[in-house]
């Protein structure tokens, strides 16, 4: 690189020649620099011999050198490499003094550097940092860059929430300071994050918002990057006539600039664009156009991106070995010099995962199986499956963050269900298990280890931890009822917090490295673990359910053999499900039309029950999926029939149902500790209501079940407050919670449960942890809330789950009080006499269809199937009266009273 080694020299000798006697010539700095850059530190401490004043010269010429390595030659290692030592000697330099702008620049280009390295947990660190170096020096020029920049890394990461708290501070403050550059930055990158959340309407606003406020600024770069950005959101549309519209905007501008990266990018998209609307001649012009400006740029990222695409070319045209030939091409770009071939058809481990380019592997290995699969190598398919799913774990750890965990884990989907087509039509159903344990709710496994691994920390660190973790999460709570102006305040309490997390989570990695390997990817359980669960449950058949983008599929798991079954296309599926649903959406609707009902409740049977041949009496687990998680399975018709709703052929009068949101998580439930025998019963409506909350008068009944049967401690009325729950959960095995609660698939009204005070939201559970046995939610619509692809229901039953709960019961609907307190009343009194929780609610279940003292009306599955059980098959610890002690008490009263009539009598 001699144009960054003579700048470089320049700089050094303007800043030194006056200050040093005996300091290098020109050629000794290019013997020591060039080609072995890694010799800096021993020139360093040459340096200090005959140079005192060496360090403030070298910091400057090693911090030019790696914007040079970065601009000029795109070698990101060296601009890393430069830029920390660079960092560490301006670290050295400000010792005991306040920071200044030059160490923030230091932090916020390693910010860059990292980031482009898809180091990203580096990244942030080094941005959050140079904003905290700008807020201290009030440089808010400076401090907006880095924002947007963090912003933008969060994105990246799939942390959307965190990107927009960060983009929506930086447009607020940029409209506070008249800075209207970086308000329309904030824009784009918002517009950005919704391209890639596949939300192409909004994103397309945003936009155009962007692009009005560059066109009054006359920002050239700007306005072709935002048209950039809207041709993506265009194609996402389908508007192919809008992307062309805005490819010519842009390419107009970049091309005159010469500005090739971008035009690469803009040739690739229109080759995609083309070849969906059926052109195929436009689209390879623009493919060939792609690559020759990328091999002008010599990016591996864009020339990666440029044979990928063209493999989708080749795809369409049906050449899948010519595909398979240009994805190779595009994996060999980023890992080295390798092609795809019978002996090798996917990289090495190592070459892998010691690689900056991760998101990029991860897609194109992706792309790589789907392209084996076209042209029959199902082998090789698989092999290409298994290097994905390795690359995203590591990407896992990388991310860290909920919401950047749930992105990766929607990217997963897709991989997992060609996975398991793949092992459809290979007839490798026990190969399959991985993939639908892998599919399943692995951030609920992670709470877990989570709490397991905090038990290890130094008391200290782990109270700073937990600390830091309640005071997000209560502001989180904030965030949910806060107005508009309000939120504006919490952003910046909300990203300082966050900052503290990730402090301390290195120092607890740096204590615990456990931490690190253990919290972000917890093992999944295999296929003979998950059978002597079976067994340990006394369970007969795990049915486990993979709703894919365009087929639903079961994996069917007994003592003596795995199934696995494709049960049909997923519109067709969903469309049957949401026919069915929409009877459980008011209390009328099976009453209205019971024929209807039995007929589309069997029909869902039909689609997900009967091709798996279920033996009459065999005791289910149900590990549900997508909208099955929605779903009461017990309450599906197993004979077409048009009879009386109370006399139906229901599947739990023939099969215990219960339910796990996975083999895994199940197996850690089934495993834990005993709990408390100690009962909690909270009722804040027993004798009144509030507001729009009625009074619940069966809450009463349950109440008096619990005491009575289980000796619970009450929390009724006016002491049934929001501060008294959340204070004393933590100290009972069993938690029965009789109230209203309030929650919807969209997700538009977050999950809670009323108190006497304030409601209870999930970020309250979350911030707990439980050592209990069983949460009963009695309570309107609690296993009910948004669906997270590959993790479930983020409802309030899961909020509990999460926080340690062996055991939940929720509800599905808005339940019916009384026919709620009949079904927990004999629940407990089943639980009393030692059955284990799926026998209890099942049991309570058929007793309550029935009974002869229940109007017909009541006999509905509105009224019995709402109430769902998810957890291990154990009972609840009980109470037992102390015989021993009393025995062993009447024992010494016995021999004092023995000792007093024949011992030893005084002298008269």
């Amino acid at each position: 690189m001699p144009r960054i080694v003579v700048f470089a020299l320049i700089y050094f000798v303007v800043c030194s020649t006056a200050l040093w006697g005996q300091c290098p010539t020109i050629a000794e700095i290019n013997q020591r620099f060039y080609p072995d850059k890694l010799e800096v530190g021993s020139y360093e401490d040459s340096l200090a011999n005959v140079c005192p004043t060496y360090r403030d010269s070298l910091q400057k010429a090693l911090y030019s050198l790696s914007i040079l390595a970065y601009v000029e030659g795109r070698d990101l290692r060296s601009a890393v490499y430069f830029g920390e030592r660079a960092l560490d000697l301006k670290r050295t330099l400000l010792a005991g003094q306040d920071p200044t702008e030059t160490l923030g620049k230091c932090l916020h280009n390693l910010g860059i550097f990292t980031h482009n390295l898809g180091r990203y947990r580096e990244a942030e660190a080094y941005l959050r940092e140079a904003i905290e170096v700008y807020e201290t020096i009030d440089h808010a020029e400076r401090r907006m860059r880095s924002l947007a920049e963090l912003g933008f890394v969060y994105g990246r990461m799939g942390d959307y929430d965190r990107s927009s708290e960060i983009l929506m501070t930086l447009i607020r403050d940029g409209r506070k300071l008249g800075a209207d550059r970086h308000v329309a930055n904030g824009l784009r990158l918002l517009g950005q994050n919704l391209v890639q959340q596949k939300h192409h309407a909004a994103a397309r606003d945003t936009l155009t918002n962007a692009l009005a406020i560059y066109t009054i600024l006359e920002d050239g770069m700007n306005i072709a990057r935002t048209h950039l950005d809207l041709a993506g959101a265009a194609y996402g549309l389908k508007d192919y006539a809008s992307v062309e519209q805005n490819a010519a905007a842009a390419l107009a501008i970049f091309s005159a600039a010469g500005v090739d990266r971008e035009v690469a990018k803009l040739q690739s998209l229109l080759a995609l664009s083309r070849s969906a609307a059926g052109d195929e001649t436009g689209a390879l012009a623009a493919w060939n156009r792609n690559l020759d400006y990328v091999s002008t740029t010599g990016d591996p990222v864009l020339l990666a991106q440029a044979y990928d695409n063209g493999a989708e070319l080749a795809a369409a045209t049906g050449d899948y070995e010519l595909a398979i030939s240009r994805v190779g091409r595009a994996i060999g770009a980023l890992v080295g010099e390798w092609t795809p071939s019978q002996e090798s058809p996917v990289p090495t481990r190592e070459d892998l995962l010691d690689n900056p380019y991760l998101v990029d592997l991860f897609i194109y290995l992706g792309d790589l199986a789907r392209m084996y699969r076209l042209a029959g190598r199902s082998a090789d398919a698989l092999s290409a499956i298994y290097a994905a799913d390795g690359v995203l774990d590591a990407l896992a750890r990388e991310q860290g963050g909920t919401v950047g965990k749930l992105f990766w884990r929607e990217q997963a989907m897709p991989v997992y269900e060609l996975a398991i087509a793949i092992c459809r039509e290979e007839a490798a159903d026990t190969e399959a298990f991985l993939f639908f344990e892998k599919s399943r709710a692995l951030l609920l496994l992670e709470a877990w280890a989570e709490a397991d691994l905090m038990r290890l920390l130094p008391p200290e660190l782990g109270r700073s931890l937990d600390s830091a973790n309640r005071v997000l999460l209560g502001l989180q709570r904030t965030a949910l009822t806060a107005d508009a102006e309000t939120l504006d305040s919490l952003r910046k309490n909300l990203i300082q917090t966050r900052s503290d997390i990730n402090a301390l989570q290195e120092s607890v990695q740096r204590t615990l490295p456990a931490y690190a390997t253990q919290q972000l990817a917890p093992t999944t359980i295999d296929e003979a673990a998950a059978r002597e669960d079976l067994s340990r449950g006394n369970w007969d058949r795990q049915l486990q359910y993979f709703f894919g983008d365009e087929r639903v599929y079961a994996l069917a798991l007994s003592g003596a053999e795995t199934m696995l079954h494709d049960l049909g296309n997923r519109d067709a599926v969903e469309k049957a499900v949401r026919q069915l649903l929409y009877y459980f959406t008011g209390s009328d609707k099976i009453d209205q039309d019971p024929a209807g009902f039995l007929a589309h409740s069997h029909t869902v049977y039909r689609m997900l029950l009967a091709p798996l041949e279920l033996q009459s009496g065999e005791r289910l687990l149900v590990i549900p999926d997508g909208i099955l998680a929605y779903l009461p399975f017990a309450a599906l018709v197993t004979e077409g029939e048009q009879g009386d709703l109370g006399a139906a052929s229901y599947l739990v009068r023939n099969h215990l149902v219960s339910y796990a949101q996975s083999a895994t998580l199940l197996q850690r439930q089934q495993l834990a500790p005993a709990s408390s025998p100690n009962v909690l019963a909270f009722a804040p409506f027993v004798a009144t209501g509030r507001g729009e909350a009625p009074a619940l008068p069966f809450s009463e009944q349950e109440i008096t079940t619990l005491e009575r049967t289980l000796g619970a401690e009450l929390l009724l009325n006016d002491a049934a407050t929001r501060e008294q729950l959340l204070a004393r959960m933590t100290d009972y095995g069993t938690i029965h919670l009789s109230s209203h609660a309030y929650a919807n698939p969209e997700g538009d009204s977050p999950p809670r449960i009323l108190t006497a005070t304030e409601p209870v939201y999930l970020p309250d559970v979350y911030a707990h942890r439980l050592d209990c046995g069983l949460v009963t939610l009695s309570a309107c619509q609690s296993n009910i809330g948004p669906l997270a692809r590959g993790e479930g229901v983020l409802g309030l039953g899961r909020a509990f789950a999460a926080a340690g709960a062996r055991g939940v019961v929720a509800s599905l609907w808005t339940l019916n009080d009384r026919a709620a307190a009949a079904i927990n009343e004999d629940f407990y009194a089943a639980l009393k006499r030692g059955a284990g929780k799926p026998d209890a609610l099942h049991e309570a279940q058929l007793k309550y269809l029935d009974r002869s003292d229940m109007p017909a009306y009541l006999k509905s599955p509105y009224y019995w199937a709402g109430l769902t059980y998810y957890g291990s098959a154990r009972g609840i610890e009980r109470k037992t009266f102390p015989w021993p002690w009393i025995g062993l008490a009447g024992l010494l009263v016995a021999g004092w009273w023995l000792w007093r009539k024949n011992g030893p009598k005084g002298e008269a």
